[in-house]
């Protein structure tokens, strides 16, 4: 069965790769069990955490639904329950840098999930254009863009035209946060896909 995992990037260095955490790689051995997986992702840019497709069976995802970095997702079209699961949801994603106010209970995880690839993509054009990783010590979420180192600042402009997207959010004064969130949401009604080795999810 095809399955959807929110999970960790593995930063290799020699050489340098980056690969999910878990998951068979030539230079990275899987968790036992899960050993000849196919899988394909979409990564948040340099960053440490990516959106796994995998071809799991019962056993396979009772795996990984066990580690306690991994996040699976329901089906797409059922709703996040009235319960837990928002607030453990929104702590995973705010842990890697994934703003997640706006998550709420009642919401479908299709909808979730498009709005987190649209924070990807406003993110990725940004990090492509600079060649280097958005989030530091001195870099989050509560970072306004007048705060952010001046060579990046040319770019959180550029990245949003390059995209096509509505730059009215666009100023000194705004938040990485809001930046990231407002591309979310401009992106949250297209139908993203996640492809490869055999794979193919529309989303």
């Amino acid at each position: 069965m095809i399955k959807l995992y929110l999970l960790p990037i593995v930063h290799l260095t020699n050489p340098n790769y980056n690969v999910p955490k878990y998951l068979p790689h030539r230079l990275n051995p899987a968790l036992p069990g899960l050993e000849g997986l196919r899988w394909a992702w979409t990564t948040y840019l340099l960053e440490d955490v990516g959106i796994l497709i995998t071809d799991v069976t019962n056993e396979q995802h009772s795996l990984l639904f066990a580690q306690p970095d991994v996040l699976p997702i329901d089906n797409l079209d059922d709703e996040i329950p009235d319960d837990i699961t928002p607030d453990v949801t929104r702590d995973f994603l705010e842990s890697f840098n994934i703003p997640a106010d706006w998550l709420q209970s009642g919401m479908t995880y299709r909808r979730m999930l498009r709005k987190i690839l649209g924070i990807f993509y406003y993110h990725n054009r940004l990090v492509g254009l600079k060649q280097g990783r958005l989030f530091s010590s001195e870099v989050n979420l509560k970072t306004r863009v007048n705060q952010i180192p001046a060579n990046w600042r040319e770019h959180v402009l550029t990245a949003a035209e390059d995209l096509q997207m509505s730059t009215n959010h666009i100023n000194p004064s705004a938040k990485i946060r809001d930046l990231l969130n407002n591309a979310g949401e401009q992106f949250s009604q297209v139908e993203h896909q996640i492809a490869g080795a055999g794979l193919i999810l529309k989303i």
